[in-house]
């Protein structure tokens, strides 16, 4: 895979947002293979809104005070009260901008010029019950601020008593004196039940904070992040105690993955707590457990704030993410959602969400139709387009990504994700003027002030796939002369210089171990971080000898996820260095800790698994630890984590194969429906060239035929028999071709059906991948990230007898690889299915 440090990735951590909950994409790895779950069901919502609860528009105000200065008060009161009434559990309350977007969908361009009857007619569509409309203007030197509001269903209109200050400084007083009089006109409108609430005066003293705070949150749900973080810091440049401001510019943060700069703004968020509302107090305690990894006292906390603010559905966004992201519930998420749209069909970003969703379990068809959806509700964004493309290029579409694309730079010309986007469409296709000229038109969004570094990085990667290897290694050394910390670039570079057959590689690999060792002491206390070097320490070719140094002198707080990580990854790598007996020691001393993490630690940004099997290697012929992975197996079923009891069983399986013997693996794994390594043919690594490697035909895909040698990048390549050194279920091509940069591979199997039946194909490939079966490509998926067990779900019906089916796994850099196994729609192997190789199937017809 591209891991860190591949072009796609590494433009994608300069300028797209972290996978987390982030209101713009977020990425979702469901991993939920247990039994009833579908991509394509959907389940029902749960109706729990009483009548008590309203939902209630507030427009923008009208300026007739005469002062052009004041224009910012049109939103700026708009956000005040919505600021005051989100804190009532029982008002569902919608901004301006999602009115008008309705307004829109209905032909209408502009709320101000519609009629009273239109405007009722919108908010009903939108199941608005209350419109609130209001306007501010001068009177005897005294400011006024009036409101209508409208109870549409009933046609009735509501008295709201104008509210007076003597100047703007007492703005925030007159809105909470017009909000406690809007609450007062909203009939039924219940108790708060025990929320204290906190008036706006409270939250900040200063109007200017507040007026970029609002500017702050207006770019926000455009999705102009850069602009809507510059807001933010300018709020609390003018009011050093905002602890909102300090929230959201946190959660900004975060989202987009920028370093820790989010935990010195949460400890401010906390500093000033007593001026957040009750809403954003949780807020603050669920991104604080989310911080230190606590992720099962996040979802804990998130199901509390949906119990305590039914209609606030920010919370039931965040929750439905985590269902998803964290504990791979998949139905729960989808009920999450479709509740969302129940209260706000509108709400324009669920459908970005939704669409993810679907495309991260590879149903694109679906996932296209929630951003055609998205793009309905909101025309005049790019980012409907920009989330479409990005999985018409996953789905192996990329002239219909790069047309879009292109229409929608030519509207929105300032929106950084459409160059990048269309960057990656160039590179892949092997057009390096054109992947280039969209890299430098970037060089205007300087988002980052390692902004050159991470360019040279990106440079050193085209000019190495398109075969300017000098100009690659001039453009990594700029790299790490700009960044002497980094630890990806001297790796990257060593890469190279195996790539080409350069003894300068051990040079490299010894500089990137060095800076290991100088930078690790200060992420320990970062899970993620932390996981990421240790990652880099397993799985590039690094010193064994030396990375046991670094880490056995590290000092980390023994209860910490970080100490555990160490743990298991000195186990690793003592079992490497060939001393058995003292990781066996280690893992007899650790192993209760151990089975704690696999459970519990969301962190996956290394192979975890496959490098749990290495210790498995060693104890699995230990009696002591024959108990150890079913007990795992027991303790997965009680667990919130969905996605991780097939991984377990997974686990059991391959400890199972190892301590009683391979000669059984084939019955064991058939279990799983995981085809024996034996059975593979693979054919590699065939060249990228300047062409899409992707799309493009290598000569396994119109023929296949054992006896032919084919040559590739100078390379005589033929069929051979698969085998990696490992029956853990995953294929890894890197194994066998160790320096395959810029490649692809192919490989071969037989299917044996007794009858005519309907199967899943579950796959996940590192990276893009391709699918024929019976000589039909029935699949593809254009992807760049790790190979995760059961990501692709494929529902195909086999025929009677033998099935070919054939495979083609691209890479760029490093790991390179795929899961594949056949099942039933629970996740269950068919006893009566089974896999061969070309040779078996070959002598069976001809015997016949």
């Amino acid at each position: 895979m591209r891991s860190a440090i591949g072009f796609i990735l590494i433009l994608f951590m300069i300028w797209v947002s972290c996978q987390s909950n982030s209101e713009r994409k977020i990425r979702l790895s469901s991993g939920d293979t247990s039994s009833g779950v579908s991509t394509q069901t959907a389940s029902s919502v749960l109706q729990v809104v009483s009548e008590d609860q309203r939902s209630i528009a507030i427009l923008l105000f009208k300026n007739e005070s005469g002062d052009p200065a004041l224009n910012w008060l049109e939103r700026g009161l708009m956000e005040m009260l919505i600021t005051d009434m989100k804190q009532s559990p029982f008002l569902n309350v919608i901004p301006a901008s999602r009115f008008l977007e309705i307004a829109q969908q209905q032909g209408k361009s502009s709320i101000t010029a519609l009629s009273q009857l239109e405007i009722d007619q919108v908010a009903q569509q939108a199941k608005i019950q209350i419109v609130l409309r209001g306007r501010y203007y001068y009177k005897s030197e005294h400011l006024f601020i009036d409101v209508d509001m409208r109870d549409v269903y009933s046609g009735q209109n509501m008295f709201v008593r104008s509210v007076e200050g003597e100047s703007l400084e007492k703005i925030f007083t007159m809105v909470d004196e017009l909000s406690g009089r809007v609450r007062e006109n909203l009939r039924g409108n219940p108790d708060n039940q025990g929320v204290s609430e906190i008036d706006l005066a409270e939250m900040t003293n200063s109007v200017e904070a507040f007026r970029c705070f609002s500017e702050a949150q207006e770019n926000r749900d455009k999705l102009f992040i850069a602009e809507a973080e510059r807001c933010y810091r300018d709020a609390i440049k003018y009011d050093s105690t905002f602890a909102a401001a300090y929230l959201e510019l946190a959660m900004l943060k975060m989202d987009r993955g920028r370093g820790s700069e989010h935990e010195r703004l949460l400890e401010k968020a906390d500093k000033y707590k007593y001026k957040l509302s009750a809403p954003d107090q949780l807020r603050l305690q669920i991104l604080q457990k989310f911080n230190h990894r606590d992720i099962y006292g996040s979802v804990v906390l998130l199901e509390d704030a949906v119990r305590k603010f039914p209609l606030d559905l920010d919370f039931r966004a965040q929750l439905a993410g985590f269902y998803l992201e964290y504990l791979g519930d998949m139905n729960q998420a989808l009920k999450e959602y479709e509740y969302i749209l129940e209260l706000d069909p509108n709400r324009k970003l669920v459908y970005n969400h939704l669409g993810y969703l679907y495309a991260a379990r590879g149903d694109f068809t679906t996932a296209l139709k929630y951003f055609d959806q998205y793009q309905v509700i909101a025309p005049d964004e790019p980012n409907p387009y920009d989330s479409k493309s990005e999985i018409l290029i996953r789905a192996g579409r990329f002239e219909e990504a790069e047309s879009l694309l292109l229409t929608a730079l030519e509207k929105w010309p300032n929106f950084y994700y459409l160059p990048y986007r269309l960057s990656e469409i160039y590179f892949e296709l092997g057009n390096e003027e054109k992947t280039i000229k969209y890299l430098n038109m970037l060089n205007d969004f300087r988002l980052d002030k390692k902004y050159d570094f991470n360019v040279d990085v990106s440079l050193a990667e085209i000019y190495w796939r398109f075969g300017h290897i000098e100009q690659a290694i001039k453009a990594y050394r700029r790299a790490m002369n700009n960044n002497p910390t980094s630890i990806t670039v001297p790796i990257s570079l060593a890469q190279l210089y195996e790539s080409i057959g350069d003894s300068a590689a051990t040079n490299m690999y010894q500089e990137a171990i060095s800076r290991i060792g100088r930078q690790i002491p200060t992420v320990t206390g970062q899970p993620n971080r932390f996981g990421d070097f240790v990652g880099l320490m397993l799985g590039n070719n690094l010193s064994v000898s030396q990375s046991i140094k670094v880490l056995e002198n590290l000092q980390i707080d023994s209860d910490s996820q970080s100490a555990v990580l160490r743990d298991i990854t000195l186990c690793i790598l003592y079992i490497r260095a060939k001393e058995i007996e003292k990781a066996k020691l280690f893992y007899k001393t650790n192993r209760n800790t151990f089975s704690d993490f696999i459970l519990e630690s969301t962190y996956g940004g290394w192979q975890f698994w496959r490098y749990v099997y290495e210790i498995m290697d060693v104890m699995a012929n230990e009696p002591e630890f024959a108990d150890s992975y079913q007990n795992l197996l027991e303790r997965a079923r009680k667990s919130p984590r969905r996605n991780i009891e097939p991984m377990i069983k997974l686990g059991i399986t391959r400890f199972e194969v190892l301590s009683k013997g391979k000669f059984q693996s084939q019955d064991m794994y058939s279990n799983l429906g995981i085809p024996a390594d034996t059975v593979w043919r693979v054919i590699g690594p065939f060249g990228m060239g300047n062409h899409s490697v992707f799309d493009y035909a290598y000569p396994p895909e119109s023929k296949i035929d054992m006896n032919v040698t084919y040559s590739s990048s100078g390379n005589n390549i033929s069929w051979q028999l698969f085998d990696d050194g490992y029956e853990d279920g995953y294929f890894d091509f890197r194994k066998l071709y160790p320096h395959t940069a810029w490649s692809v591979g192919y490989a071969l199997v037989y299917i044996y059906s007794p009858d005519e039946r309907k199967v899943q194909f579950r796959l996940g490939s590192d990276e893009a991948c391709k699918l024929w079966l019976n000589n039909k490509k029935i699949w593809q998926h254009y992807i760049k990230e790790g190979a995760r067990y059961d990501r692709d779900l494929i529902t195909v019906l086999l025929h009677p007898g033998y099935n070919k089916l054939l495979l083609k796994i691209t890479n760029n850099l490093m790991d390179w690889g795929f899961y594949f196994r056949v099942t039933d729609e629970n996740g269950q192997g068919f006893p009566d299915i089974t896999f061969h190789s070309y040779d078996e199937v070959e002598r069976s017809l001809a015997v016949r």
